[in-house]
């Protein structure tokens, strides 16, 4: 194989590389949502009691009502939005 063939089948490589990689991915923003929940829900429930009641705040003020809260974090419940 000469030089030149083996420069454009290289250059052939790498925009088929470049092309491969241009993925987009959209995630419905409920979807997000209940990530961030799951994960905070997780965080606070492995953290130490003293930290506890500042993921409570967060999730009431941002993620979740009081009956959510109560539903979702102090009775475990399966999250579904």
């Amino acid at each position: 194989m000469s030089n030149s063939n083996k420069r454009k089948s290289a250059i052939e490589r790498y925009e088929k590389l470049i092309d491969a990689l241009k993925v987009s991915v959209k995630i419905d923003h409920k979807e997000i949502f209940k990530v961030v929940v799951i994960d905070l829900i997780s965080k606070r429930n492995f953290a130490k009691e003293d930290v506890k009641p500042h993921f409570d705040e967060i999730l009431k003020r941002y993620y979740l009502g009081d009956e959510d809260f109560e539903k979702y974090v102090i009775n475990q419940e399966p999250i579904q939005f």
